[in-house]
Order: structure tokens, then C-alpha cells, then sequence
């Protein structure tokens, strides 16, 4: 007999690397195959925050209706397993509520912790506050992570007897071309990513003015939404005052994913220059898309790009070293067409969701 799966999470949409993930496992066959699936859409309605660590001010209204849905779900279906899916700060404190709501239902667990800035969020938490979080993932039945460093970050606060999976991301190679073409390369950066600090999408931009100095027919394209209004308007500002040449910078906001990885084919290096990190999905993307990889040593990035093979890794926050890298790749296309060649095989052979999903299974049916 089937086991009954519900999946919480952003659903219907592409737009986020959570929503992303979620995307790629309800589109998986072998999902309605092997169990009976229920969801409950949690898509953010509002942005507008009162602060970093609170509930969205306009949102909670629909955290409301969420739980309703849920315990209306708990009581009319039968569940077996409830998959959650959380980043950090507003997220996980609506998720700490979902637990409490599913385990006195007696529901197992399963928590997908993706969150770029976990890390700092339970850095920042006081000591009491600190163990409340420890206590409410400890009624977790089993918590998946997608690298061996955020394994040690939650082995750190619940210790090394904890229920922990690490499965990495993967993306749906169905998009993406099977067959290996000879790569049209040229003079072109594309950045993917929410548009504010974190992502370090300023460091990028500081250096441009260099970079076309030195290559006047670079194109550099930034496509995602920005992550506040206050980052609009810096950005925008620099944008409009400092870039030497508003042709080789081109900022197309959000697009859909198939324009997405139209964008990514039309690209040679792709660069994420973030401050803190889970496992981009965008990286995977570029990879598929046979990109050369320039991103920083934070969260799972290590683990997925090694240096001279699949891309290099920087420090963040070095504008000079990011600088100097992409100089350097756009001075030798043999060495931007071996990491591509090598970043087709990859992701192919490491990083196939349809693989990856395997082992979610395995977790569902186990717990």
C-alpha cells in the first residue's frame, strides 16, 4: 500500500531555489507512483517585513488560513508523512509552528533545511532561544540537508545521534539539451539571484566599470527581483550613475524559467558573489548550461565546484580576486571550453533529480 505523503512548501512556481526543488519533485513520475501525495501551498502573498527576524507584518493573515488548511488536512486525511521545507528566520518560525500542529497529530516528519543563512540564524539566536529551536527540531524523524557542511551545522546544535540525510540539490535535466555543442563563447557574465546584500550582486556591479574598460564588448546580464526596496533604489541609483555604458550591463529583473535558461545558454561565465549560501540552484542550472562557475566559499559551494575543474571559488567579498578571475578566464577560452565540457558530465552524473529524488523516497518510506 501506497504511503501518504503531504508536502508543505511554495508551490506552482519556479521563482525562488525552494519553490524550484518543490517544482522538480511534484513533476517527478516516480513520486505518483510510489505514494499518495496532498500539498499545502505556503507561497509568500506579502515581502514587507517589520523586521528581519518577524513574521511578514501583511502575512499573517495568511499563516492563519495556512494552519487551518493544515489541521483540516491532519483531520480529514490520512497522513503518513508530512514533508516541510524551511530557509531560515521567518520561514523556520513558521515552520516551528507547522511541527508542534503535526506532531500532536502524530505525524513523522521530514524537514528540508535549505536556508543560506541558517547558519547565521541560529548564530544569532540567545542561549534560551537558541534550545527552543534544538527542541523543536529534535521531534523531527528525519532531517535532510544537502551537504556535509550544514550536516556538521545541525550536528552542532543537536549532536551527532540525530536522523540527518544529506541528498543533494538536483535539477530536472529535461529543460536542458542532451547533446554537447560547441559552446559560442564570448565576453558575457550572467548573475542569477535574489538582488540585494546577500547575494553580493553589489560587488559584482562595483567592478563592471572595470571590466569594460578592459573588454568593451562585455555583456553583463542580471536577472532576479530585488530583495527590498531599499536595494532597488541603491542599485538602480548605481546603475544609473555609475555603469560607463548601460549596453554592456542589462538588468532584466524576474524571468520565466525556460527565458532563464535561454539567458544561461547566451552566457560563457556564470558569477555568484553571496556572503552566505545553502546549495544554489543556479549553480546547477549554469552548470547544465555549460557555464564556467565563479562563486564564493560559502555553504555547499565547495562541495559542488572544484577549482580549475568545475569553475573557481573566491573569497567574499574580494572584489580584486573576482576580478582577476574573470580576466583570466576570458584571456584563455581552452581552458573556459574543458570546464564546460567538464560541467556537462557533472551535473549530469551527479546531480540528475530524477536519481535524487530516489533517496527522498527511500526517507518517506523508512521513517
Amino acid at each position: 500500500m501506497k504511503r501518504s505523503v503531504l508536502i508543505i512548501g511554495p508551490i506552482g512556481s519556479t521563482d525562488g531555489g525552494v519553490a524550484t526543488i518543490v517544482f522538480n519533485l511534484l513533476n517527478d513520475p516516480q513520486l505518483l507512483l510510489n505514494f499518495e501525495i496532498c500539498t499545502l501551498n505556503t507561497r509568500k502573498l506579502y515581502r514587507k517585513r517589520i523586521k528581519h527576524t518577524s513574521l511578514y507584518f501583511r502575512n499573517y493573515f495568511g499563516i492563519i488560513t495556512q494552519i487551518i488548511k493544515l489541521i483540516s488536512i491532519l483531520i480529514v486525511k490520512k497522513i503518513d508523512v508530512v514533508q516541510l521545507y524551511t530557509t531560515s528566520f521567518y520561514s523556520f518560525e513558521k515552520n516551528k509552528l507547522f511541527i508542534k500542529i503535526c506532531k500532536i497529530f502524530r505525524k513523522k516528519i521530514c524537514l528540508d533545511i535549505h536556508g543560506g543563512s541558517f547558519d547565521k540564524y541560529l548564530e544569532g539566536l540567545t542561549f534560551h532561544k537558541k534550545a527552543k529551536a534544538a527542541s523543536v527540531l529534535k521531534k523531527i524523524d528525519a532531517i535532510r540537508v544537502v551537504s556535509e557542511y550544514w550536516k556538521c551545522v545541525i550536528e552542532k546544535l543537536l549532536g551527532t545521534d540525530t536522523n540527518i540525510h544529506v541528498v543533494a540539490n538536483g535539477i530536472d535535466l529535461t529543460f536542458f539539451t542532451n547533446e554537447i555543442k560547441e559552446k559560442v563563447n564570448n565576453n558575457s557574465i550572467i548573475y542569477v539571484g535574489s538582488l540585494g546584500e546577500r547575494k553580493g550582486i553589489k560587488l559584482l556591479l562595483s567592478i563592471s566599470s572595470e571590466l569594460i574598460k578592459e573588454f568593451p564588448d562585455i555583456k553583463i546580464s542580471i536577472v532576479g527581483n530585488y530583495e527590498s526596496i531599499n536595494d532597488e533604489r541603491e542599485i538602480t541609483n548605481y546603475y544609473k550613475n555609475s555603469i560607463l555604458d548601460k549596453n554592456n550591463v542589462i538588468l532584466f529583473g524576474q524571468v520565466g524559467y525556460k527565458e532563464l535558461i535561454e539567458a544561461y545558454s547566451k552566457n560563457t561565465i556564470f558569477v555568484l558573489p553571496s556572503y552566505n549560501e545553502n546549495f544554489p540552484m543556479s549553480i546547477l542550472e549554469a552548470m547544465a548550461s555549460g557555464l564556467v562557475i565563479i562563486a564564493t566559499s560559502v555553504g555547499a559551494i565547495p562541495e559542488v565546484i572544484e577549482n580549475g575543474v568545475n569553475g573557481f571559488v573566491i573569497e567574499p567579498g574580494n572584489p580584486n580576486e573576482l576580478l582577476e578571475k574573470i580576466k583570466a578566464l576570458f584571456s584563455d577560452y581552452e581552458l573556459i571550453a574543458r570546464i564546460q565540457n567538464n560541467n556537462y558530465f557533472t551535473v549530469r552524473n551527479k546531480y540528475d533529480i530524477r536519481k535524487l529524488n530516489l533517496k527522498i523516497f527511500e526517507i518517506y518510506n523508512t521513517i
